[in-house]
């Protein structure tokens, strides 16, 4: 049926019920493949990031492959920019929150 949304329901033990998207796009997906992209640019495995951010050696392979896990902790990406040398925002973060100009 042309038009209409893959979607998953996921119930869980409090009783909520998320619908989930499955046709969304994934932002995790594009931080995953910028991240094996600019490892293998430097001449790097995934296995040296993971262990310089604290992490075993499988950890980043693990995320780019599998999807595991979802998404990096909160300061993980900003660790990571660091040991990769990029913009924390080539790895798939948001622009950081900034009060107005002229406020």
């Amino acid at each position: 049926m042309a038009g209409r949304l893959r979607t998953k329901k996921e119930q869980y033990s409090s009783g909520a019920t998320l619908i989930r998207c499955l046709d969304a796009p994934n932002e995790n997906a594009n931080a995953a493949s910028s991240t094996a992209e600019l490892a293998k640019e430097q001449g790097r495995s995934l296995a040296s990031p993971s262990t310089m951010i604290g992490r075993n050696a499988a950890y980043l392979n693990r995320f780019v492959t599998r999807g595991s896990p979802r998404r990096l902790p909160e300061q993980e990406p900003r660790h990571l920019a660091i040991v990769l040398n990029v913009d924390e925002r080539e790895l798939g973060a948001r622009d950081p929150w900034s009060p107005g100009c002229g406020v």
